[in-house]
């Protein structure tokens, strides 16, 4: 094989990884962009094929291995939190009585969102937020004024 042939095919292909990694952004096709550079180089020096491919998959491993936590910590790549996660540990109004085998409602940052709780709270109650239970949050009261059951009817 012609010894420009090799350094033209680890070319293309870190070029070509690089241009995946650039459009996806998936932090995937960078590690074999890496592993091909060192191949490039390896091929550059005039080593034979079975080391170059060595090389390249040595250099994609420990690529991942060494660097992928590092670039995650770098760039802050963490999980979100989306729908109710983003409102636990939050303060919430009840809109509608919450008892303790009744689910009621509650607003969260001009947010309505079903809510369940161990104790009876009004409507006007002010409460914490303080886990989920699919898409319910549970809620506990913020403060002591919390009944036990709700209030009796008033006879007239």
């Amino acid at each position: 094989m012609e010894y420009w042939i090799m350094p033209v095919i680890w070319g293309v292909l870190c070029l070509g990884f690089s241009i995946v990694e650039a459009a996806t952004v998936t932090m995937v096709s960078c590690w074999f962009a890496i592993g091909s550079l060192i191949a490039l180089i390896a091929s550059l020096f005039g080593l034979p094929m079975l080391v170059q491919v060595v090389l390249f998959i040595l250099g994609t491993l420990l690529s991942f291995i060494l660097i992928h936590r590092k670039v995650f910590q770098i760039f802050q790549f963490e999980h979100s939190a989306d729908g109710a996660e983003q409102y636990l540990g939050k303060t919430a109004i009840v809109t509608e009585a919450i008892e303790p085998n009744k689910d009621g409602r509650i607003s969260i940052d001009g947010r309505d969102w079903k809510a369940s709780g161990t104790v009876y709270l009004d409507k006007g109650s002010r409460v914490r937020t303080i886990g989920l239970q699919g898409v319910t949050i549970k809620v506990e009261p913020l403060e002591s004024c919390a009944k036990k059951q709700p209030p009796l009817p008033m006879a007239r």
